[in-house]
Order: structure tokens, then C-alpha cells, then sequence
């Protein structure tokens, strides 16, 4: 049986996922051959209203992520439980290094947890115990493309603590030496780049009643201060044309926030993030 979303790669699907949670909607794949130029999807409501949704990264290695995507399409390994404690961000800088880090994540994460490491390739400065069965893994992901980060778990308003997420966009939170980013020059920056320009575009001249834009934040983006620093958040929309929604979604720290008509709120994604199969 053909799912209403496929057609579309997988960070689209996940972020469909989150807004049908979030907000009561369905959502209905549309950007899909061999039709061009028109948005992603598109989000019904329960009383007939219909949204226009597009879906995208703040930063982008494009041929990277479509590759990536293509092999994870189906899979299911892009979220998967992890296997203890902690919560993990995985970088993925090469599709090439994804079906070894299948096969050697659990064992490496419960290692790590073990030793209290948070980094992987620091395991291979140290010594542990007689068993050597994970040194030639510790080894590659220090050589390989991958970034992965462990996080201890701090109660229910922290950080996702079951699930692993494995992405292409560097996900390791952003350095403390930052300076923070006011809301303001954050939107800013969103709206400068050309490829949200495009997006907008898009959203603009498709007939809709509600325009959604969903941007995923990474741990390397100056906006992923507002995710660290957590500023008080406006009560006005501060959207620019005809853009009714948009949505900053961070999963290293499993929060979005959302501003729509009625202003501004943080919405946890403990209990949105799918698992997409």
C-alpha cells in the first residue's frame, strides 16, 4: 500500500511527521515527478483548510544529503532507538561511511556510555579493560567523515534520551564562544540566503491558506544560539510577504520554534519525532 508521502526523501517526510503531530493536520505529498516547481506538500486540516508546506536546511551540502537520502530511503535508520541511555547526533559527511556506521553504531554507543566518552574517536587515546573488539571501529571514525556526539540525558526538558539521529548537516551543538543571535537578526539571516529566497518564492504563488516553511537549524548555523541560549520569544509574527508559518527545528536539542499568526512558542519534539519507515 502506497504512503500518502512517498515520493518525498526522507527530511521531508520527518519534518511532514512533526507538523501532522503538532498541529492536527495530514499531510499529502506534492513535489513529485513529474511535476516541477511546486512545493513539497501539502497539510489538510479537519475543517477543509488547506496549508502549502516546504522543507529545507538553513546550511546544505545538496549532492551530500540527495545521495544520503537516497540510501536511507526506506530504511528506517535515520531515527532509530538508541541502545541505552544517552541521546546521540551523527553526522554524516559521506554517504559512503553510512552502512559501517549501521552496523557498528550500537556497540560503539554503549561502549562510549560505558566509558563515559561523548566522543568516539577519543576512545582511541584510551585504554579499556582486555577487550580490544572495537578498536579498528574507533579507528575508522576517527578517520572516516562521521561526527558522532553523545549527550547525557538531563531530565524531560533536555535533549531527546531514546532516540538516534543520523543526518548529513553537522548536528555537534554550536561552540559556547559564540556571541548570541537575537530573534531578529536570526530571521534575517534565515531570509537572506538564497535558497530560502527560492522556497518563498514557491510558497508565495501556490494557492493556499496557510504557507508553511520548515527550516532544520544544525549545531554549525549562528541561529542555533537560539536553541543554546533559549532568549525570551516575542509575542508578534515577524513573517515577512505571505509566509504564515515558519518553523526553526533543532533536533540536537529536540526543539522547534514556531511562529505563526498568533506569535511565537517553543514546541518540544519529544513526543513528535516519528520514526519514518
Amino acid at each position: 500500500m502506497n504512503d500518502r508521502l512517498d515520493g518525498l526523501d526522507v527530511v521531508e517526510k520527518v519534518a511532514c511527521r512533526i507538523v501532522e503531530r503538532a498541529l492536527g493536520v495530514r499531510a499529502i505529498a506534492e513535489d513529485l515527478p513529474p511535476k516541477q516547481g511546486v512545493v513539497d506538500a501539502y497539510l489538510d486540516y479537519p475543517d477543509g483548510r488547506r496549508a502549502a508546506f516546504e522543507v529545507t536546511r538553513l546550511s546544505t551540502d545538496s549532492g551530500a544529503m540527495n545521495q544520503l537520502s537516497q540510501l536511507l530511503e526506506g530504511s528506517g535508520v535515520e531515527f532509530w532507538p538508541a541502545p541505552g541511555e544517552w541521546f546521540w547526533t551523527v553526522e554524516v559527511g559521506h554517504p559512503r561511511d553510512l552502512p559501517r556506521l549501521c552496523r557498528i553504531f550500537n556497540g560503539v554507543a554503549l561502549l562510549c556510555e560505558e566509558l563515559e566518552v561523548n566522543d568516539p574517536a577519543n576512545l582511541r587515546y584510551m585504554v579499556w579493560d582486555d577487550d580490544e573488539v572495537w578498536r579498528d571501529d574507533i579507528n575508522w571514525i576517527a578517520k572516516s567523515s562521521l561526527k558522532m556526539y553523545g549527550h547525557r540525558p538531563r531530565g524531560e526538558s533536555s535533549i531527546l534520551a531514546t532516540t538516534g539521529v543520523v543526518v548529513s548537516g553537522p548536528l555537534i551543538p554550536p561552540a559556547y564562544s559564540r556571541a548570541p543571535m537575537s530573534l531578529e537578526n536570526a530571521i534575517t539571516e534565515v531570509f537572506a540566503s538564497s535558497h530560502i529566497q527560492r522556497r518563498l518564492t514557491k510558497l508565495a504563488r501556490t494557492a493556499a491558506d496557510e504557507r508553511h516553511l520548515f527550516v532544520f537549524v544544525t549545531g554549525q548555523d549562528l541561529t542555533a544560539n537560539l536553541f543554546t541560549n533559549t532568549p525570551p520569544l516575542p509575542n508578534s509574527s515577524i513573517l515577512p510577504g505571505e509566509l504564515t508559518h515558519l518553523w526553526l527545528t533543532a533536533l540536537y536539542c529536540g526543539v522547534t520554534l514556531l511562529c505563526s499568526p498568533e506569535g511565537w512558542r517553543r514546541v518540544a519534539l519529544r513526543e513528535l519525532l516519528p520514526v519514518v519507515d
